[in-house]
């Protein structure tokens, strides 16, 4: 491997005519607070003392010797944040009413030398990733005036896309900006803000040292960036994924490929939102393998199936990867599914199941006609809550699953031979009914109670976390702990089994949902005052809910261990029907609303 030294600091790296870029395999900007903070440590050593603070190695790329353009292999998160931060100073510099100092006619012009190249000051030095450059350009790089437009923390004027590619450029910028202007604003004289800026701006470019290798060889700059990832960059899968599939699409030197196998890309990460593209990428193996698929060997499986098909295999491998993102935003819910009943199922799997996907997907690729897909996704939906209620073996779930994908992506076998894989595993009632008197999952006890109040014709406008799960008798009554324990006290006929209070409490009949603000004005309160409020001080109370699974709660004169254990049973009949041999069949439910004791 041929390998030359550059330039020793960044300000050596961004002289003449120098410009480097981050080429669009890379992943995007990814700093975390932590980094950006063990940076600004070291920046802030170096502006108080003077000294070189050494920021490791910097690998480029630059094939052409003749060409003042070079590539960013390894470093370009370094680089990134300190360019912002040159800019930052810049800006602040530009603010200055008399910009003289030390010699200096422009401290503003001297900083911006090293961002432009000159003597036009229109083309930068540094380019980022492809999906932040644009916005650095208009909004970090590009001088400061009234019209460029402002870095928010909430991406303001931004397209979704945009404000998920910027969302960790943005966070960095602005707590760089913070630093400065506050170290800037803290000073009163204007040359001690001179003083501040001259010193940090020689920390960020004289100062910074670094140590610059340059290859130029493309091979042999993908292997030292794998190697890189194995020793400690700590790419995501997906990010060596892109790499590796977009270097092929370079190498066919054809730009409208590459900008429509970028586009791919992106709509990608566009159709996953915030989940993680890694999640999506392994589930999207498994449908298309036997053998398990071990999170870190996403990366390996992908390039051993690139390496048998051959070359040219990279556009159509993002083309299918983009085709099942589709499918998989319709599991997410990031797109909409267009059949109302199929996508409400997505959205209840979704509140307490993640695996599901791996079969789900597999029926979306294969285009499983409508009808066949909601009953798939009733036996799903049934399968998942019940096996997880039991709190039974994920990952013997998760291969079934599996298994259930490989039988409906194969044209030899049926639906209905998957279908009974699943059907063949589901617990018994009896098993049902034993994991509901003990089950703590939050996210079950709120997905029952929403499929109760949807089948009784209430109004659930969301999936999220939108309503609370109330104790009914709660969990730590606190100064009301005499009332509750004597409200739910037994007879005592049996002894030492006789159910304690908190036994009464985690029951799944004591529980409810509840709108929030609700939830905050009743919290602990005896129960006159949770069901009616305390209008005194303006406190609403389960009376104020609209919800139908309260609704006779309105009306209880008391809440005891007896409408506790009503309840109890009355919720049970629920989960039944809502997920029982009938709805998976029909679709239909027939829940009627509890009646008190």
């Amino acid at each position: 491997m041929n390998i030359t030294v550059g330039a020793k600091n960044v300000q050596e790296l961004f002289n003449g005519d120098g410009i480097v870029k981050v080429p669009s395999f890379q992943r995007g900007y990814a700093w975390q607070k932590e980094e950006v903070d063990s940076f600004l440590e070291d920046i802030e050593r170096s502006t108080l003392i003077g000294e070189e603070h050494f920021y490791g190695p910097i690998v480029l790329l630059r094939t052409d010797n003749n060409s003042p353009s070079a590539e960013v292999i390894d470093g370009q998160q370094r680089l990134t944040t300190v360019v912002m931060l040159i800019c930052i100073l810049r800006d602040l510099a530009t603010s200055l009413p008399d910009k003289r100092y030390l010699g200096i006619n422009d401290l503003a012009s001297v900083i911006r030398s090293i961002l432009f190249v000159p003597p036009t000051f229109t083309e930068p030095r540094f380019r980022g990733n492809y999906s932040i450059s644009n916005f650095m350009l208009k909004r970090i790089l590009e001088d400061p005036s009234s019209t460029r437009p402002m870095v928010t923390k909430n991406g303001t004027g931004l397209s979704v896309a945009e404000k998920r590619a910027t969302k960790e450029l943005r966070r960095t910028y602005l707590q760089l900006r913070d630093w400065a202007s506050k170290n800037y604003a803290n000073r009163a004289e204007d040359v001690s803000k001179k003083e501040f800026l001259y010193n940090a701006f020689r920390a960020s470019t004289s100062l910074f040292s670094v140590h610059i290798m340059e290859l130029s060889d493309e091979d042999e700059a993908f292997v030292l960036f794998e190697t890189l990832n194995e020793r400690g960059l700590k790419l995501s899968p997906s990010d060596l994924l892109k790499t590796l599939l977009l270097r092929e699409v370079f190498g066919a030197n054809d730009q409208l490929l590459l900008d429509s196998a970028l586009a791919d890309w992106d709509a990608i990460i566009g159709n996953l939102g915030e989940y993680e593209p890694s999640r999506f990428l392994r589930h999207f193996l498994l449908t298309l393998q036997d053998e398990p698929v071990q999170a870190s060997k996403i990366f390996r499986a992908f390039r051993t199936k690139l390496h048998l098909a051959g070359p040219g295999v990279a556009i159509n491998q993002i083309r299918e990867l983009r085709e099942a993102s589709d499918n998989y935003g319709l599991l997410l819910g990031t797109s909409d599914h267009p059949d109302v009943e199929v996508r409400e199922a997505l959205k209840r799997m979704n509140s307490y199941s993640d695996t599901h996907r791996i079969l789900l997907l597999a029926a979306l690729n294969s285009g499983l006609p409508i009808p066949r897909l909601r009953k798939l996704c009733r036996v799903v939906e049934a399968l998942a809550f019940k096996w997880i209620l039991l709190g039974r073996n994920a990952q013997v779930l998760e291969d079934l699953y599996q298994k259930s994908a490989r039988v409906l992506l194969d044209a030899t076998r049926t639906h209905d031979e998957a279908l009974a894989l699943l059907i063949e595993r589901m617990p018994s009632e009896d098993e049902v009914i034993a994991g509901l008197h003990v089950s703590d999952s939050v996210h079950l006890q709120k997905y029952a109670l929403r499929r109760i109040e949807e089948s009784t014709g209430g109004q659930i406008l969301s999936w999220d976390d939108a309503i609370t799960l109330e104790h009914l008798a709660p969990q730590n009554p606190m100064v009301n702990s005499a009332y509750w324990h004597a409200a739910t006290q037994t007879d005592g006929a049996l002894g030492d089994d006789d159910p304690t209070y908190e036994d009464f409490v985690r029951n799944w009949g004591n529980l409810t949902l509840l709108e929030h603000k609700l939830n905050a004005s009743i919290q602990n309160s005896p129960w006159p005052r949770k069901r009616d409020g305390d209008p005194a001080r303006n406190l609403k109370g389960l009376k104020s809910s609209t919800m139908n699974v309260n609704s006779v709660l309105k009306s209880l004169p008391e809440w005891t261990n007896i409408q506790i254990a009503s309840r109890q049973d009355w919720l049970i009949r629920c989960v039944r029907e809502l997920l029982g041999s009938n709805w998976i069949e029909t679709g239909e439910t027939h829940v009627q609303m509890w009646s008190a004791p």
